[in-house]
């Protein structure tokens, strides 16, 4: 039985080290014997990202027939809220204040999917976001799309009233971001080096007017939305905020590649040309 131990805390980099911990216990314990209980009956509190990524694994248990059980949350109010927001294996009910746990393959349409977010927030959430959010996904979506050579994916959202906060995730298991610079020979010192180059600009693309769309997105979610990004890639991972760059390397992290994003409605109306990268 792998117990489930996440700290109460609103930290994400704190909260996703704890959700891989658990889910590496999770792969020992399979490969030990081929099936796991995984007790989830402490949990008091999980943040939209941990939520994904624990989904997104129990998922692909799923998916892959392997044998597992899971012991709900005692707290009735967590398990109510998993079951809200679709856990583990997704859900088809939209809510005021969130977009459930979707799944999507290599096989789907990946823009219907991120289209259909995008059109729920326009609705529920009136604010102005501009065309932030749109662009946001749509690159995040192209670049799982195009580079990272995934089978399945998801992705969440929920935002938080009182606070006036949006939490975007979205996770692939597909080749990581370290290993698609591998594959095309640019050179990076360790897997965080390769995410803050991604970030930066670096890019495999080909054509002359693309490579700027991480660090585009930065920029937005930092300047225009006054946010915070959160990159995890296989052994990588990075807190991006208004006054931090924080790198840290975790053993057996991620191993696709997870992106959270979070940020308050901006006061006036979002122009996203003021922090896209454009080339002649």
């Amino acid at each position: 039985m792998v117990i489930f131990n996440i700290s109460n805390s609103d930290n994400i980099l704190v909260q996703i080290q704890d959700c891989i911990k658990s889910i590496n216990d999770i792969d020992l314990e399979i490969e030990n014997t081929k099936q796991c209980i995984v007790d989830l009956s402490g949990l008091t509190w999980l943040l939209p990202c941990s939520i994904l990524i624990l989904g997104n694994k129990i998922n692909e248990l799923f998916q892959n027939n392997i044998k597992i059980s899971i012991v709900p949350p005692s707290d009735d109010k967590v398990r109510q809220h998993l079951e809200k927001l679709g856990f583990p294996l997704g859900g088809a009910l939209k809510g005021d204040t969130y977009y459930p746990i979707t799944y999507f393959t290599a096989y789907d349409d990946i823009n219907k999917t991120v289209n259909d977010l995008i059109d729920h927030l326009k609705k529920q959430i009136h604010s102005n976001f501009g065309s932030g959010v749109t662009y946001l996904l749509s690159e995040l979506s192209d670049n799982i799309d195009i580079h990272s050579n995934f089978s399945h994916a998801a992705v969440m959202a929920q935002y938080f009233p009182k606070k006036n906060k949006l939490d975007l995730s979205i996770i692939d298991n597909g080749i990581s971001v370290p290993h698609n610079f591998e594959k095309h020979g640019i050179k990076f010192s360790d897997d965080c080096d390769a995410i803050k180059k991604a970030m930066s600009g670096t890019s495999t693309k080909k054509e002359a007017d693309r490579g700027f769309g991480l660090s585009s997105s930065k920029r937005i979610i930092l300047e225009g939305l006054n946010g915070e990004m959160f990159v995890f890639s296989r052994n990588g991972a990075i807190s991006i905020g208004q006054e931090t760059d924080f790198c840290e390397i975790q053993k057996d992290a991620v191993k696709g590649t997870l992106i959270n994003m979070r940020f308050k409605a901006p006061k006036e109306p979002l122009d996203i040309n003021n922090y896209t990268y454009l080339t002649m």
